[in-house]
């Protein structure tokens, strides 16, 4: 098996899952709790933003977007602020949408995958896909 949770036996499993412990203790979790009161803040003000004019919600970008600047501001201590754009950054969500085929080989393949991902130049990617354009734009950003 592979990847950063699968294991063969208890030993192997064991020694994997230490890695991983640190970010999931309770106090990790407490401490998350700011950064995630603030953006579920920015969320409901949207919600409030639509409901004052009778505008439809796309629920599912708004989700997205709530998970996505949460995420992204953990992870690089950036904010991209997708809950402030009017549609909730909806093509950058159409890009992590996109990556679906990707991570279904990535699990299987995960060093293979990365490395041909990794491998095309970012002129080609963009040419490629629309999607991945957002990815590459995103990447040159952070």
């Amino acid at each position: 098996m592979t990847g950063p949770f699968a294991a063969l036996d208890h030993d192997d499993h064991q020694r994997r899952r230490e890695r991983w412990i640190s970010f999931f203790s309770p106090a990790a979790v407490a401490n998350l709790k700011p950064l995630i009161d603030t953006h579920i803040e920015k969320l409901s003000a949207r919600l409030d933003d639509f409901s004052a004019v009778g505008k439809v919600l796309p629920i599912g970008n708004a989700f997205s977007a709530l998970n996505m600047d949460i995420v992204m501001e953990y992870a690089t201590r950036a904010a991209y602020n997708n809950l402030a754009m009017e549609d909730f950054n909806q093509s950058l969500v159409d890009c992590f949408m996109g990556f679906g085929p990707v991570w279904r080989c990535a699990k299987s393949l995960p060093n293979l995958t990365l490395t041909l991902f990794m491998s095309i130049p970012g002129w080609a990617m963009k040419a490629l896909s629309s999607k991945m354009r957002e990815y590459r734009m995103l990447q040159e950003v952070g």
